[in-house]
């Protein structure tokens, strides 16, 4: 909830400004109806193609050309992107039937390449993106398309291969299914620990919160230069939530309920997150951590982790191999472990519920035949062999099988992005039909398995979804103020923490705020009733 809500904020009032890209603030509750039964009627244009059931897919007679907007470029080269695109296309000649023209481009700026897209009427079938951009595409009024009747006819094996969590992540107010969901619960907030410094203080992997922080004060007196951890909050908050709020944090839900529970409130806001700022203080006073992480990005923690400056560091977990490898490089007893979740004063250890989306796939309502990509996609998953294509690229050149796994070809040098394709027509993914690396470092296992064991927490508004579209519509020329800097700069000591308590009155006596979580919290009350709550 954390990343969907802070993004949908920060981009309102730039939404506003893109008239087709426009946020629902300019659309009505008719707007979207209309909008729906408009791509309701060119659905069933779309399924005037002759087609007939063989076995398990679809047969469509006419080869249809489908576009795909896929901003997530990757190294994969031109060459290796045409073969597989051919591959695939051969593969489903006999079934799907379409050409794969997609537009792949790089992340960066990929809202203005969208944007002409969709002003130039150019064909756009569909897109590829994150659950923080589903968010956003479905507020504005005619481009999102709801799937729920496509995937009851097309959609077979996605609706076998996809739990329940995952669909729920993309299910509006309305019970519309807006996308298609990876699902792949994949880790990545954690952190690495330097186990050659444990050893060699003869000191064990911290279980508690009290362990850790005698562990970094042990960093600190090793030496005086050593900066006992860092990172960036949305890496170390859900890790030590249990341990110190329970289930508290804007990094695990950007919104949650008060303690009446009966009302919606800001995370930031919760009298428990105050345990946090505390936290973060303690840290700094006692020189534990960097009173710089605020304005430390990724790159520079992991130059600080790999110069040997720090000793913890809240990152992706997945890190603690390349990490050896680089410290291996000037101290060859270097050794990196992932750090557990801890317990402590309000219980633990335990780890946020992981629904398993990172990206989805949404379909235009303009779309000639949004049947064709669920279909394809449909296709895609319904034979490991399909997917493994898609995913891999070409057997022999791209990867190489490896008994029931695969592994890098030698023309790779070890490196998985040079290997000439990679990932670009399979962008979801599924735990359950992701092949297996045979060469994948031992260690990231066992942080998937630690991970899968701990307790999950729910988040208290788990299965509510509020219509977000109306909510942007009343605090359109109002927004609410941006809460995270304000609470950060406590975090940091640029504020004294006796300000959280103005904070958060003057937050919520903006009009933005208060229209807003007045709003959220009415379609709450609605929602639980409607539950039998």
């Amino acid at each position: 909830m954390y990343r969907k809500w802070k993004s949908i904020l920060s981009l309102a009032l730039a939404i506003l400004m893109i008239m087709v890209l426009l946020a629902a603030c300019g659309g009505t509750k008719e707007d979207t109806t209309d909008g729906q039964q408009s791509g309701q009627g060119q659905q069933e244009q779309g399924e005037q193609t002759s087609e007939e059931q063989q076995g398990e897919y679809v047969k469509n007679d006419t080869t249809e050309k489908t576009v795909i907007f896929m901003p997530f470029a990757n190294e994969s080269t031109p060459e290796g992107i045409e073969k597989v695109k051919k591959a695939l296309e051969d593969a489903m000649k006999d079934t799907v039937n379409v050409t794969l023209d997609w537009v792949i481009i790089p992340r960066e700026n990929f809202e203005e390449k969208l944007n002409t897209l969709l002003v130039g009427g150019e064909q756009l079938d569909a897109g590829v993106g994150d659950l923080d951009d589903l968010s956003s595409m479905s507020m504005k009024p005619g481009l999102v398309m709801p799937l729920n009747d496509l995937l009851d006819q097309y959609g077979k094996h996605l609706k076998e291969l996809i739990p329940k969590e995952a669909w729920d992540a993309v299910t509006n107010s309305k019970g519309e299914i807006m996308g298609i969901p990876a699902y792949a619960r994949y880790y990545w907030q954690g952190a690495v620990i330097r186990q050659d410094w444990l050893d060699k203080l003869g000191l064990k992997m911290p279980e508690t919160l009290d362990e850790l922080e005698a562990i970094m004060e042990a960093f600190k007196k090793m030496d005086s230069k050593i900066v006992p951890a860092g990172g960036q909050s949305w890496y170390m908050e859900p890790v030590l939530m249990s341990a110190l709020t329970g289930d508290v944090s804007p990094n695990f839900e950007w919104d949650t309920l008060d303690e009446s529970g009966e009302r919606v409130i800001n995370s930031f806001t919760h009298p428990k997150y105050q345990e946090f700022l505390k936290l973060y203080n303690k840290w700094i006073d006692k020189g534990w951590w960097n009173k710089d992480f605020l304005v430390t990005d990724d790159t520079q923690n992991d130059q600080l982790f790999c110069s040997g400056k720090i000793g913890i560091l809240f990152t992706d977990p997945h890190n603690a191999d390349r990490y050896e490898r680089v410290l291996k490089q000037t101290d060859p007893n270097a050794k990196v472990n992932f750090l557990h979740v801890p317990s402590g004063p309000a219980g633990g250890p335990a780890f946020p519920m992981n629904n398993g989306v990172g990206r989805i796939v949404w379909i235009n309502q303009n779309t000639k035949h949004p049947e064709r990509v669920v279909q394809y996609f449909d296709w895609l998953v319904g034979d490991k062999e399909h997917y493994t294509l898609a995913k891999l690229g070409i057997e022999g050149e791209n990867w190489v099988k490896d008994g029931e796994m695969w592994k890098l070809p030698e023309a790779a040098g070890g490196d998985p992005t040079k290997r000439g394709y990679f990932d670009v027509f399979a962008p979801l993914d599924y735990e359950a039909l992701i092949p297996l690396r045979s060469d994948e470092p031992p260690i990231n296992k066992e942080i998937d398995d630690y991970y899968k064991s701990l307790s999950v927490i729910t988040p208290k508004l788990y299965g509510f979804h509020p219509d977000l579209s109306k909510v942007m519509e009343m605090t359109a020329t109002d927004p609410a103020p941006d809460i995270w800097a304000d609470m950060y700069n406590i975090a940091a000591k640029a504020r004294p923490l006796s300000d959280w308590q103005k904070i958060c009155d003057d937050f919520y006596n903006s009009r933005g705020a208060k229209i807003m979580y007045d709003e959220l919290t009415k379609q709450y009350q609605e929602w639980k009733a409607k539950q039998g709550k």
